[in-house]
């Protein structure tokens, strides 16, 4: 993937109940691209546990839409494709 999100996942997003509804932390993903554990596994799985703790990082943001995997030291930005 290029930094976009794909399709199906969009179209998911946009009618489903996901992570991020009444999550504290949709604003700080959404301005710092950072992801949580529920948001990988409703964007693999499809479902999602409303249990887990919410910990965004931007390497899960990374792994989620760009299907790679980051060391922590590295920034999100240093992976985008330009």
């Amino acid at each position: 993937m290029n930094g976009k999100i794909p399709h199906k996942l969009l179209k998911r997003i946009l009618s489903e109940v996901v992570p991020c509804n009444g999550c504290a932390h949709v604003h700080r993903c959404g301005l710092a691209n950072m992801a949580c554990q529920d948001f990988m596994d409703y964007a693999n799985k499809g479902k999602f546990s409303s249990e887990t703790p919410r910990e965004p990082t931007q390497r899960m943001y990374a792994h989620v839409f760009w299907g790679r995997q980051i060391s922590e030291s590295t920034q999100v930005w240093d992976h985008i494709d330009g």
